[in-house]
């Protein structure tokens, strides 16, 4: 008989710091309950990449004037961004409607997806068996698997798509336009060929028509200015995002995810795109490289449940950014950005991607005494 493949797993490690699973006894409901099994199977097919964030059981809460008698666990990566969520169904099957079963396990569709207000929104898998459910969660034979699989093993690059995107617009409205690149000017076809003869020694520069030199000089000046006026805008760019900064998720499960990061890879990016390349996409570049957090991403309840220190850094940036764009709010809202998401005068941008995903603010980090 083949040997069966154990997953090893180091059950405080399975647990998300700073949440309501520090509690041992919470803990110990969670390891007993059936949805354990099946977050222990997807441990394992992440490489340890996933933690318990929540567990709702039947002893721990009750909805409205009877007894919620459901299990939910909610499974994000180490940094606190949603993966998936578990629920289990305790009933009898002739207690349930058709179109329920004993296990439901739901991916997220997007990482910086706000589950708390929007779901999960991704692929299902629907069972009335564990053993099923394992079996599909440890060897990637559903849906389910991939898309969880994909969004733990993918969060640098979802992270650089955002910081991309960043790059992408703030630079195309510096400039002025959308650009793909360094901007070029289209030469006439006999316009080349004349200088072409020049260049070779097949022919003199007198031998150019004036009104054709006229139209060269002019397309030459265009382009310098061009030139100009591109370096300019990645200076302006480059002055926004240098140094360290704060990186900002204010909708993350209804927390916050905090974290400090070089700009060592944007800058080496904007290199590129001065030297003539186009911006490199985030599928073969890491903007922001895990290695080059400081402070590495973790999610906190609150604003006010971060470190002193952070929180002092964090608020004077954000009361700065409130200032600046005239807001209301702490957090600025997407009425009070309005289409305008990078500031460089005070080096902060923000990404958002849709309406039910967290935006992404990128601040300046100072010492705060």
């Amino acid at each position: 008989m083949a040997k069966r493949n154990s997953i090893k797993v180091n059950i405080d490690e399975m647990f998300l710091p700073n949440t309501k699973m520090d509690d041992d006894k919470l803990r110990k409901e969670a390891v007993r309950s059936p949805t354990w099994p099946i977050a222990v199977a997807i441990y394992g097919a992440t490489e340890g990449r996933v933690r318990v964030a929540d567990f709702i059981a039947p002893l721990t809460h009750s909805w409205g004037s009877e007894l919620d008698m459901q299990h939910y666990m909610t499974l994000t990566t180490v940094h606190g961004f949603s993966v998936a969520n578990i629920k289990y169904d305790p009933r009898p099957k002739d207690e349930r409607s058709d179109d329920e079963t004993a296990f439901t396990i739901q991916a997220v569709n997007n990482i910086f997806r706000d589950t708390n207000r929007y779901g999960f929104g991704g692929e299902k898998l629907c069972t009335n068996t564990q053993r099923y459910a394992v079996q599909k969660m440890a060897k990637g034979r559903h849906d389910v698997h991939s898309s969880i699989c994909n969004v733990v093993l993918t969060i640098e690059q979802a992270l650089s798509d955002h910081v991309r995107s960043i790059l992408d617009s703030a630079v195309d409205n510096t400039y002025g336009s959308s650009l793909s690149g360094r901007p070029t000017v289209t030469i006439p076809r006999e316009y080349s060929q004349s200088l072409l003869k020049v260049f070779m020694g097949d022919a003199d520069k007198s031998s150019i028509p004036f009104n054709m030199m006229d139209k060269i000089r002019s397309l030459y000046t265009t382009m310098k200015q061009s030139d100009e006026k591109f370096d300019s805008a990645l200076a302006t760019v480059r002055s926004m995002l240098e140094g360290e900064k704060i990186v900002f998720f204010p909708q993350i499960r209804g927390g916050v995810i905090v974290g400090k990061t070089n700009t060592v890879p944007i800058s080496a990016a904007l290199d590129m795109y001065r030297d003539g390349s186009n911006l490199p996409y985030a599928n073969s570049f890491a903007y922001m490289p895990e290695v080059g957090f400081s402070m590495p991403l973790r999610w906190y309840k609150s604003l006010q449940d971060l470190p002193s220190d952070l929180r002092k850094e964090l608020e004077i940036q954000l009361v700065m950014l409130k200032a600046h764009i005239g807001s209301n709010n702490l957090v600025p809202t997407d009425d009070d950005m309005r289409d305008k998401k990078f500031w460089p005068e005070i080096g902060a941008a923000c990404r958002k991607e849709s309406q039910a995903t967290s935006p992404m603010f990128i601040l300046n980090s100072m010492n705060v005494a």
